[in-house]
């Protein structure tokens, strides 16, 4: 029994006087039996939790021993574990001794042999499953033992059963089937997903009587076969003659060994063994320094593409194979010649006769086909814009008409009011400041081109009629005219002069505008921390810009300590008034987990939002998105879509992926002259 000292109401220290129990922190008193009670609840509570420990314990214990490759590590832990809890539990006791690395084959033996099955009899197929599958030359005697002693007389099915299978693996390891010093032909790098098309080509090296290391069946599965296994595959590796790789979107993920861990092991023997000036430009390294390998390509998506830039670097010069047949033809060539050296000038140039023959033939209708829907989808893209420009037009004509309409009428209004000014006694400020309005709207039909023909000196002299009056909106508008140059000589000091004027009228885009003129240093003297004041201004007006600006102003610590967090407070501002740029930028804070819990979903989101606006940096990540299955579910045909609108607008990132997409036929049919197009496009400054 565990003995209670601490008060059940305060937790404070209890101390015995005579037959009661005093709290010295309370001074709470509880009879003997108040304590008893509470001594037996809290056991009763330990009993249950250690129960239910051990129960999860043993649960994890007897997964980790039928893991296909047992790590010797966890099994030792796990059983340690349930020792602390019931130091006399049998398997507990069984593995904590087979995994012990002090304890020597032969004591393993003896301990196996003394084990009374009479009493663990249930016991028993786990632990010549677990000894079968760690077979060691010194253990067979003794599991030949267990399997007559505990099957023979009354189980004869599993006794012949076990028996078979004792004999089988005994037979492996005799043949030197997970011996991994044995030079091999060749070694298949696959994805465990793929164990169709394994078994399809080991079918065929059998029939062809190459030898070969496949991990399924030539690596040990036994206790310590996780510790091992790495080292294990560069042993076999090293040990192979060449090297197939089948090339499937499963295996080109980063999960898949074949690309996290096979394929660097292959590029870095391929250093080892090359002469030093070639091991620093991988790229630059010839054929015959390199152990020979064939890349069995299974599905839509071929290699080298984006994400996959190791496998297209280690496999470049190879040819692609795209069934087994001819994948284990060519590794039967390189095995039987000397591929590189033997090759004569004529034999070479048959060979890549032959192959750009087969590639003309694959391709021919592909392309005609691709070309034609290139062309019609050019064709309908076409019509929509000139459709959707003709609406515009339309709309744009009736809006300009209205308003020159308005415009006059206000004219005209504005000059009966001053005529009729002393009958009406209205204030002359009042008259003024109409006065002021109308000039500046007269300012911006010249500045557009509203109902008036374009013309920016026009403009200017109406905007400064209205600016003189102190018209907060129309000195903007000068503002702006001096900054671009528009109508007048350009002038920055001149601009931020008329931007300060309407910015201390409280008029959100001059306070914008002038926090970009201190921020960039244009007519000013360059200053983040006057930019962000009057970025803060404008954002808190719920200008939409201003909020972007005082993001990104956040986000790179400039005029503010750098706060992520509130960068994207500000962005998420903007994005949802539709500004594009505050848009895109929400979307990579969470797709990159800056400043917000990364959500790959809600990346996507945003980037269609500013996508759909035209944005192409947005388009290009929402193609990538799509092809990489980010956020949203992989389609390379939408990629390519997406990758399509951003290059359209010479976005030179996606035209060099768009270019990746039809050289090798990812999500659109290859095609080799589309392809180069686009990477040329790419290149073009």
């Amino acid at each position: 029994m565990k003995q209670i000292n601490v008060c059940p109401v305060c937790g404070g220290k209890l101390e015995r006087r005579e037959t009661e129990f005093v709290c010295l922190y309370c001074n709470g008193v509880f009879s003997d039996q108040t304590v008893e009670e509470i001594e037996e609840k809290v056991n009763s509570m330990l009993d249950e939790f250690k129960q239910e420990l051990v129960a999860n314990t043993r649960t994890q214990l007897w997964d980790a021993i039928h893991e296909k490759y047992l790590s010797s590590k966890r099994i030792l832990n796990l059983s340690r574990n349930i020792k602390t809890y019931l130091p006399d539990d049998f398997l507990a006791n069984f593995f904590e001794f087979v995994n012990t690395k002090s304890h020597t084959q032969e004591q393993i033996n003896e301990y196996i042999n003394n084990i009374d099955y009479k009493e663990y009899y249930y016991l028993v197929d786990v632990v010549l499953d677990f000894m079968i599958r760690s077979l060691e030359p010194g253990n067979l005697l003794c599991l030949n033992n267990l399997i007559e002693n505990t099957y023979k007389q009354n189980y004869l099915k599993l006794y012949n059963e076990y028996t078979s299978r004792l004999a089988k693996e005994a037979e492996k390891v005799k043949s030197g089937v997970y011996d991994l010093t044995i030079e091999r032909d060749v070694f298949v790098a696959y994805s465990s997903k793929d164990i169709k098309y394994v078994e399809e080509v080991v079918k065929l090296l059998n029939q062809e009587g190459i030898s070969y290391f496949v991990a399924l069946e030539n690596l040990r599965h036994g206790k310590g076969a996780v510790e091992n296994y790495d080292k294990a595959l560069e042993q076999a590796i090293e040990n192979c003659k060449t090297f197939l790789f089948i090339s499937s979107t499963n295996s080109r993920t980063r999960e898949c060994d074949a690309l996290k861990k096979e394929i660097p092991y292959l590029k870095k023997l391929d250093k080892l063994n090359a002469p030093a000036e070639y091991r620093n430009d991988y790229s630059k390294m010839p054929l015959k320094y390199k152990k020979p390998r064939v890349q069995l390509l299974i599905g839509d998506t071929p290699t080298g593409t984006l994400g996959d830039k190791q496998v297209a670097e280690v496999f470049d010069g190879y040819e692609w194979r795209y069934d087994a047949e001819s994948a284990i033809e060519s590794i039967y060539n390189f095995l039987n010649e000397d591929y590189f050296e033997e090759e004569t000038e004529a034999d070479k140039l048959r060979r890549e006769l032959a192959e750009q023959a087969r590639q003309q033939k694959e391709l021919e209708e592909k392309q005609a086909r691709q070309q034609k829907e290139l062309e019609e989808r050019q064709a309908q893209q076409k019509k929509e814009l000139e459709e959707k420009q003709v609406q515009q037009q339309k709309e744009l004509e009736e809006k300009q008409t209205k308003q020159i309409e308005d415009l006059k009428k206000m004219l005209a209004d504005m000059l009966a009011k001053q005529n009729e000014s002393n009958e009406t006694k209205k204030d002359e400020s009042s008259v003024e400041q109409e006065d002021a309005e109308a000039q500046n709207k007269m300012g911006k039909a010249y500045y557009f081109g509203e109902g008036v023909k374009q013309d920016y000196e026009q403009a200017v002299e109406w905007f400064e009629k209205a600016a003189e009056q102190g018209f907060a909106d129309a000195q903007c508008n000068l503002g702006y005219c001096y900054y671009q140059g528009s109508g007048i000589k350009q002038n920055f000091k001149q601009a931020v002069l008329w931007f300060e004027k309407a910015a201390k009228q409280g008029h959100a885009k001059a306070q914008n505008e002038l926090g970009i003129r201190y921020y960039n240093g244009e007519g000013v003297k360059q200053d983040y921390e006057q930019a962000v004041e009057w970025f803060i201004k404008a954002a808190e007006q719920g200008f939409a810009e201003a909020q972007y600006n005082l993001g990104n102003a956040y986000s790179n610590g400039e005029g503010v300590t750098q706060n992520h967090k509130k960068a994207v407070e500000w962005y998420e501002k903007a994005a949802e008034q539709g500004f594009t740029e505050a848009q895109h930028n929400l979307g990579c804070c969470y797709y990159s987990g800056e400043g917000v819990k990364q959500d790959y979903e809600q990346a996507v989101e945003w980037f269609r939002k500013a996508a759909e606006q035209g944005y192409a940096q947005s388009q290009y990540n929402l193609g990538y998105c799509y092809y990489q299955g980010s956020g949203i579910k992989q389609n390379f045909k939408q990629a390519v879509l997406w990758f399509e609108k951003a290059a359209n607008q010479d976005f030179k990132i996606a035209q060099n992926d768009l270019a990746v997409c039809y050289a090798n036929g990812i999500g659109v049919d290859k095609n080799p002259q589309i392809a180069t197009y686009w990477y040329n496009r790419s290149k073009n400054k």
